[in-house]
């Protein structure tokens, strides 16, 4: 089914599908599998669910984590315009860094104070990650706290914030997690089948990505609706 989503990925990221699927038909150990647990049992929720990971992760590039080397000042004033509203040529003197120290100088910057981030280099430690790319010390945070409470895993997300990028299993746990904990099932619980059910997608893109613009809410709708037309759930 995931194969259908992300139809032209390369053949060396199936294993990131594999690693997914694995997680969703796991077994709890009250013997229910993960995907009811996730409440990503039913048609609509999956769609849903599904149709907003294809945009948050550039849909077939399965980019896990967030690409933050901007190669233009114009986009990066754009994309952080509160950053860059009090002092525009800022963002070209972060352009004007070697391509490799770019991004983390930027992340630096524009998230340094974001979502717990207490400067220094959390704002790179802790760029968006994951299916619904997790951001912040304090997503890290709770969500660390989420997978040691209910699952006694041992790994520690906020000591080594590139595991929700680098393995499949936390890339959907922690994308699981955002979706529990915000109610987002409940809202895609609102469709209904004779509906384009565009209203249900946006409500669900305000949370995910409450910032984002037009075209990225456009994209949304189309990614739902290519699923939901195709029948793949």
């Amino acid at each position: 089914m995931l194969k259908q989503v992300f139809a032209d990925i390369k053949k060396d990221q199936e294993y990131i599908l594999q690693e997914m699927v694995d997680e969703l038909n796991r077994r709890d150990t009250d013997g229910v599998q993960m995907y009811v647990k996730y409440k990503l049992d039913t048609r609509h929720r999956l769609e849903h669910f599904f149709g907003q990971a294809y945009k948050e992760v550039g849909g077939n590039r399965l980019q896990l984590s967030e690409n933050i080397l901007y190669k233009n000042a114009d986009r990066l004033r754009a994309v952080f315009r509160n950053k860059f509203k009090d002092n525009p040529n800022k963002a070209d003197e972060f352009i004007a860094f070697k391509e490799k120290d770019r991004p983390k100088a930027i992340a630096n910057y524009v998230y340094s104070d974001k979502n717990g981030n207490q400067g220094g280099d959390d704002g790179w430690n802790f760029i968006g990650r994951g299916f619904f790319h997790l951001t912040g010390r304090i997503g890290y945070s709770n969500f660390n706290n989420y997978i040691n409470k209910n699952f006694n895993i041992e790994d520690n997300t906020v000591e080594n914030p590139t595991l929700v990028a680098e393995y499949g299993k936390y890339a959907i746990m922690s994308a699981a997690w955002f979706w529990l904990s915000n109610n987002l099932h409940k809202i895609a619980d609102e469709s209904k089948n004779d509906s384009n059910n565009e209203n249900v997608v946006d409500k669900i893109t305000y949370v995910i990505n409450r910032g984002t613009d037009n075209q990225s809410k456009r994209d949304r709708k189309e990614n739902y609706t290519r699923i939901r037309n195709a029948e793949i759930f």
